[in-house]
């Protein structure tokens, strides 16, 4: 379950027995437009608020620009906010809006700050998930290196689609279209 960063902090307190849900929540959503320290900033807010789990938006205006130094920086100081407390974070390309090359670029950088996920999508840039691209992102990441498909999977069959081609997780927001 993936929880707007306003509602984390609260979350545990529409469990039941009060504890946390161990959910996630996004950083950057949709486009990250904040700096990296603001993202770093929101990562260590999350998890203080009880996130167990991170999904990171790069900065797509920095990719198209072609600055892998910045791009490379933030997936360090987020991957490195994220893992120093003993949680698990994805890193999302929003691959709809990136080229083959970029996605490489960004894919090789994951593999170099050891990130835990690359998610394919927010579901808020026009696209989602595909196969190919999943099957070009498990070519280029290392094995450790796990796969969220996300974006547009509305189908049992879709969802089987982006499991052949490499992905471990899947992410929709119709998990009642998913039962076969």
């Amino acid at each position: 379950m993936c929880i707007p960063p306003y509602h984390v902090q609260n979350a545990g307190k529409a469990v039941p027995d009060g504890s946390s849900p161990a959910g996630c929540t996004v950083i950057g959503l949709p486009m990250a437009y904040s700096k990296t320290s603001a993202q770093v900033a929101e990562v260590n807010r999350a998890i203080d608020g009880g996130a167990a789990e991170i999904d990171a938006v790069i900065t797509i205006a920095a990719v198209k620009d072609k600055d892998w130094a910045y791009v490379e920086n933030e997936i360090d100081a987020m991957t490195r906010a994220t893992q120093m407390r003993s949680k698990k974070i994805k890193i999302i390309l929003e691959t709809s809006l990136l080229n083959a090359k970029e996605i490489q670029k960004v894919c090789e950088m994951i593999n170099r700050q050891e990130s835990d996920f690359a998610k394919t999508s927010t579901g808020y840039g026009g696209g989602g998930a595909e196969s190919t691209i999943i099957k070009l992102m498990r070519r280029i990441l290392d094995e450790k290196v796990q796969i969220k498909a996300s974006g547009g999977i509305k189908t049992y069959q879709q969802a089987l689609e982006m499991i052949e081609a490499g992905a471990s997780r899947i992410g929709s927001s119709n998990p009642k279209l998913l039962v076969p």
